[in-house]
């Protein structure tokens, strides 16, 4: 993820294209310079709007902003989850061997179930997604976790 400012190509290609990158980072600025080409690059194609899902799940974050396309609504979305993330794997600082919990819901029907597992820490990547020993379980996400104080 890339919270950091545009980059000095995509502040390049905006000014060519006319497109405002203030405020922006540089996913959000992919994003915007990817729907100013989009139609370009396929005619039959266009930015589209956020999904409703999307639209209400942003609010949830508090990262939805009216006029959003559904690309810059994905890249605030995947920037907010990002920022949880880190602080979240801040919070817990956890290794490799560490025990965890990990707290997510299932949806049963119209029944939501919620589900925790323990696993142990194996590796944790540069997407700040942490990787587990236990067979059968990938990893999880930091705002999924707490630690295990043995």
């Amino acid at each position: 993820m890339h919270l950091s400012k545009p980059t000095k190509i995509q502040m390049k290609v905006a000014k060519k294209l006319g497109i405002s990158l203030r405020g922006a980072s540089q996913s959000i600025a992919a994003a915007r310079i990817y729907d100013a080409v989009e139609a370009a690059i396929s005619p039959a194609s266009s930015p589209r709007a956020p999904t409703e899902k999307q639209v209400k799940f942003a609010l949830d974050l508090g990262v939805y902003r009216s006029g959003d396309t559904f690309k810059v609504c994905s890249a605030r979305i995947g920037e907010e989850l990002f920022r949880k993330n880190r602080a979240a794997l801040r919070k817990l600082r956890l290794k490799p061997g560490d025990s965890v919990t990990k707290t997510y819901r299932v949806q049963l029907g119209d029944r939501t179930k919620e589900v925790i597992t323990r696993h142990v820490v194996s590796s944790i990547g540069a997407d700040l997604r942490v990787y587990f020993k236990n067979p059968g379980d990938s990893g999880g996400w930091p705002s999924q976790l707490a630690k295990v104080e043995m």
